[in-house]
């Protein structure tokens, strides 16, 4: 049942939000925030700058990821101590110990890769970027087949609804990521001309004077995440709940 608790709290609700949160919220939370400098009439002078944010998105991110990597490797030495070091055998076992070690290292390989992670708009961080999210999806992918695997095992074996309750959640999942999807990719466009645009990087053109422009989505993305959150939470506390109060059929 620990093992069960650790990995629900680590990849439903921690692995959950810090992915989202890092894959559609850069924009809204930037790591710099660009800014224009105005003189005591509030005209614009023309000079640009770019300050780091206290806060951005990888103030949610990384943590959050760390976390949930320590999580996993809790839950794993948890379980393994638990078996006295011996694998399990049968083949429902079998492809749950399989998918969780592939997710275990997921899990110790992401944080370290999200170490390394080098300047942005690079080479070397194009290529840096596609394999860290690779390396996290998979994760992400594996983990909750592995939950719904370790639901129905033999050391568990939980209510059959608690298993269709996870089944409503991944739909909700689904639903929430499509439409972050979809507002991403109708302004996609509208960034790539912004980062094509000189006037974005304050050394090339110093003579225009602009003003920030509004983020799309910055009105109603962090509402929707929170109304996410709100119901994994909900969801993350009745399986918490029903792992410790279960005493099987």
């Amino acid at each position: 049942s620990f093992l069960a608790i650790l990995n629900i709290i680590a990849w439903i609700l921690l692995a959950s939000a810090g992915v989202m949160v890092s894959r559609y919220f850069d924009t809204i939370w930037p790591e710099y925030e660009r800014r224009v400098v105005v003189d005591g009439n509030g005209v614009v002078t023309g000079e640009k700058l770019q300050r780091r944010r206290r806060f951005s998105f990888l103030s949610v991110f990384q943590p959050t990821m760390i976390t949930v990597a320590i999580l996993t490797w809790v839950a794993f030495f948890a379980i393994l101590f638990e078996l006295d070091w011996k694998w399990t055998h049968g083949t429902h076992h079998m492809w749950h110990s399989i998918l969780g070690v592939i997710v275990l290292v997921c899990a110790f390989l992401a944080p370290i890769f999200g170490i390394l992670r080098p300047t942005p708009r690079t080479k070397r961080y194009c290529c840096w970027y596609w394999i860290h999210w690779l390396i996290v999806a998979l994760a992400q992918c594996l983990a909750v087949p592995v939950i719904f695997l370790g639901m129905d095992n033999r050391r568990l074996d939980l209510w059959t609804w608690c298993s269709w309750l996870l089944f409503g959640w991944c739909i909700f999942h689904f639903i929430v990521q499509l439409i972050f999807e979809i507002h991403a990719c109708c302004h996609a466009r509208q960034d790539y001309e912004r980062f094509e645009d000189p006037d974005y990087y304050p050394e090339k053109n110093h003579d225009r004077r602009i003003r920030r422009e509004r983020v799309p989505g910055e009105s109603w993305k962090p509402a929707l995440l929170g109304i996410y959150m709100l119901v994994t939470l909900i969801v993350v506390i009745i399986l918490i709940l029903a792992v410790i109060f279960y005493d099987g059929y």
